[in-house]
């Protein structure tokens, strides 16, 4: 998982570096998706399955080879298997392994929707905030492998994150930082989005203790939705005193909070009906875990991986212990004067 995520990371810094930059296709849903997310997710495939055996990779994951499959963008199609040959990640890829290797062991949405989930599966999102990544700003390599729902081994690569605090997250030019953890074990850092652990020494990440009464930093979008602004700005009034939020794109955030460089992940309920993904916070999710954080919904429930979606998850919070029990109590007290979920 490690060598799949460092290849996609390697293919985003190349893609990003072309003169042409990130070439964005509109999804059905109108999210953007470029030829680096779908490149990048038939490398992770990939390497997961050279290491596993391609018939154990059981995949649930954001992205499909269908848009790039289809006859208006087959352009598109050449590019992307231009851009693995010529960044090095895979010299002799063709668009019919291109294609396979995207939706290799992928699950049917069909089946999880009648409730034929697998026991044990991984998730990948190739590249989590696409709009920071076509923007030049902080995104994510993302993957984990979840059993009985939780996630136990995943790895987030933040290509433009770099590992010293004082650089901010505007200094996006150097060699960025990648973490993973694997449950009771730990989380670690490399300090090199593209490496593995055959290049580089890793580093025990473990976020200092903080009391409840600390002014935190918390997490919040660079473009978040007007709802989310209102969501963000009634946390803070009833926390008080709080320091400047880490504004950045991605699974990075759950890095920053892993490591200490701010206290809170929060993430208010998509709306009505609407759940969390599983590849948006599975990988991220375990790296603050392991580095000393508790996580639940916003309203305090534990947080279930099933199938693509956070089980009836109402929005997203980790934070170190003491923090977390504050924050809740916070959207609790926001709830009963009659503001709804925080």
């Amino acid at each position: 998982m490690i060598r799949g995520c460092a290849l996609a990371a390697r293919l985003t810094r190349f893609v990003q570096a072309s003169p042409a930059g990130p070439e964005r296709i509109v999804k059905p849903d109108f999210s953007p998706v470029t030829i680096a997310d779908l490149c990048g997710q038939a490398l992770i495939n990939r390497e997961m399955a050279r290491s596993l055996g391609a018939a154990a990779l059981v995949n649930i994951a954001e992205e499909s080879s269908e848009i790039l499959a289809l006859p208006e963008h087959a352009p598109a199609l050449r590019r992307a298997v231009d851009v693995l040959r010529s960044s090095g990640t895979w010299p002799d890829a063709t668009p019919d392994e291109l294609l396979g290797w995207i939706d290799h062991g992928a699950v049917p949405a069909q089946r999880l929707d009648e409730g034929h989930e697998p026991a044990a599966f991984f998730t990948a999102d190739p590249i989590d905030g696409t709009r920071g990544f076509i923007a030049r700003r902080q995104y994510s390599v993302c993957a984990a492998r979840i059993e009985a729902h939780q996630p136990v081994y995943s790895v987030v690569s933040c290509p433009a994150l770099s590992a010293k605090f004082e650089d901010g997250f505007d200094a996006t030019g150097g060699a960025g930082t990648m973490y993973f953890a694997q449950a009771a074990r730990g989380t670690w850092m490399l300090p090199d989005a593209a490496g593995t652990l055959e290049t580089h020494a890793c580093v025990r990440v473990q976020r200092p203790a903080i009391d409840a009464d600390h002014p935190p930093s918390i997490t919040f979008s660079v473009e978040p939705s007007e709802r989310r602004v209102e969501k963000f700005e009634r946390l803070q009034r009833e926390l008080g005193q709080t320091r400047a939020p880490a504004q950045l794109d991605s699974q990075a955030k759950y890095a920053v909070v892993a490591r200490g460089q701010a206290d809170v992940y929060f993430r208010p309920p998509r709306g009505k009906d609407r759940d969390e993904n599983v590849w948006d916070h599975a990988p991220g999710i375990l790296l603050c875990r392991e580095a000393g954080c508790v996580d639940s919904d916003l309203d305090g429930r534990a947080l279930e991986f099933r199938g693509a979606r956070v089980a009836g998850a109402k929005g997203v919070l980790s934070a170190p212990p003491a923090m977390h029990a504050r924050v809740l109590a916070a959207l609790g007290r926001m709830r009963s004067e009659g503001g709804g979920r925080g």
